[in-house]
């Protein structure tokens, strides 16, 4: 029971983070194309969607590293990619 409460606060958090970075990335590489700004609820549920409709790996939650693993990995990557985005923001 705790480890699939911890998933899913894990998934909640991860889904949030994952569309302030795409909101984000958007305002940064899109707004200046002509496109109009991208609110964070937008965000979730473009983040949601092309989770549907693509691949991705499924942790295995049966052991606690498992679940350490998926949460470093779901509030980590969306990290890293908006630094990288900042990074890439600073040449323009």
């Amino acid at each position: 029971m705790l480890k699939t409460l911890v998933g899913f606060i894990a998934d909640l958090i991860s889904t949030v983070i994952h569309g302030w970075v795409l909101s984000l990335l958007w305002l940064w590489f899109l707004v200046p194309l002509g496109l109009p700004t991208l609110a964070i609820a937008h965000a979730i549920g473009i983040g949601v969607l092309v989770g549907l409709l693509t691949n991705q790996y499924i942790p295995n939650r049966d052991s606690e590293e498992e679940i350490l693993n998926m949460v470093a990995h779901s509030i980590c990557q969306p990290l890293i990619l908006l630094t990288i985005g900042y990074i890439a923001k600073s040449f323009m």
